[in-house]
This record gives structure tokens, C-alpha cells and sequence, in this order.
């Protein structure tokens, strides 16, 4: 017997299918035109060494790096923020910063409007099942935090998620980066140079 696949990140790119038509997403180099970033289940400094002189370069230009990750990798000691969340919690975590946008009112409703599919059903399912209190609780962080980095992606464009493969190597992986793709798309960050959600 052998293989079929791959064990490594299938269960990602059905997400970014499902959700964008295929995994088309911008260059590693266009991250230099960032505003904000977050660096999501991934470790560039041990696995993407190449890529770590774009993210530097945003730095230096006044993105801000924030690091989501269960461990203290080495990407996350240079972020300006690290966030550890428990493992497995990543799309609780994007559903309750969802939520949070739904009730601030800054869902970029002109981009999903025009671009998404089903957006009013998936408010409908964030006003009935989701809360940030939830997301918070099951995550490990703070309702505030929650809050907080809602806020601060929304209010820098273009912004960024580097999503990584550790997220999606559960059993949930798939709707994890399905989460995170939602909240990137109601920041109307898709398609933006500097934007995205990267995977």
C-alpha cells in the first residue's frame, strides 16, 4: 500500500477551492506593501528563511507582525505581538473575530456584496451560534484580544495572514483555514495588492 495524496496540506487547498474557485494568492514579495500581518501557524524564520526579509521589509515600512501560534517559535520571539492560542482553536479564534466585525459594523459590506457567496446566511450563523466570549474560551485568549485584532487588521489596508500548515493538520484543518479566509474576505483585504489570505 502507499499513499494517495499527501498528508502535508491538502486539507487547505480544499478550503481556499471551496472558498475562492483555486489557491491563487499573492507573491511572498508582495508582502512588502503590507499594512498589517499576521503570521498564522507558520514559522518563516526556521522554514521560510527567504521570505523573512519581505516580512522585515514591511516592518520597516510600519506593518505590524503579529504571530497566532500554540508555540514560541522563532518567528514569534521577532513579532511585535505573539499570540499563543490553543492547538486546534484557529478557526474559533477567526469565527469570533468575524462575529466581532458583524457587531462594529465593519464588514467591508460593498466587497461581500460583490464578491462572496451565502454572506447573509454566514452572518446568520455568527449572530445565532458565534460569540466573542466563546471564541475567547476556547482559544485561551481574551475577549479584548479578540477584539483587538479584529480591529487592528481591519483598520490598516492592505493586510495580510500568512496561514500556515500546522493549522490544518487537525481534524477541523480545513474549516480552520475556511475561518480565516472568511474574516480576511470581510476586511474586503482579497485580491488587494499587500492583502490577502495566504496559504
Amino acid at each position: 500500500s502507499r499513499f494517495v495524496g499527501t498528508p502535508c496540506w491538502p486539507a487547505g487547498i480544499d478550503a481556499q477551492n471551496y472558498d475562492m474557485g483555486d489557491m491563487w494568492c499573492n507573491d511572498p514579495e508582495d508582502m512588502v506593501k503590507s499594512r498589517y500581518i499576521i503570521i498564522w501557524g507558520a514559522n518563516p524564520a526556521w522554514c521560510s528563511m527567504h521570505t523573512m526579509k519581505y516580512i522585515y521589509k514591511a516592518r520597516e515600512k510600519g506593518a505590524k507582525i503579529v504571530v497566532i501560534d500554540p508555540l514560541l517559535t522563532q518567528t514569534a520571539a521577532k513579532a511585535d505581538l505573539y499570540l499563543r492560542i490553543r492547538p486546534g482553536t484557529d478557526g474559533a479564534l477567526a469565527l469570533g473575530m468575524c462575529r466581532h466585525l458583524v457587531d462594529k459594523g465593519l464588514v467591508d459590506t460593498e466587497f461581500v456584496t460583490q464578491y462572496s457567496h451565502g454572506y447573509d446566511e454566514f452572518e446568520t450563523y455568527l449572530r445565532n451560534n458565534i460569540t466573542v466570549e466563546w471564541a475567547s474560551t476556547i482559544c485561551g485568549l481574551s475577549a479584548d484580544t479578540v477584539r483587538t485584532l479584529a480591529e487592528e487588521f481591519c483598520a490598516q489596508k492592505p493586510s495580510t495572514v500568512w496561514i500556515g500548515y500546522g493549522m490544518q493538520r487537525h481534524v477541523n484543518g480545513g474549516a480552520n483555514v475556511r475561518a480565516i479566509d472568511a474574516f480576511v474576505a470581510m476586511t474586503g483585504n482579497i485580491g488587494l495588492e499587500g492583502g490577502g489570505a495566504r496559504y
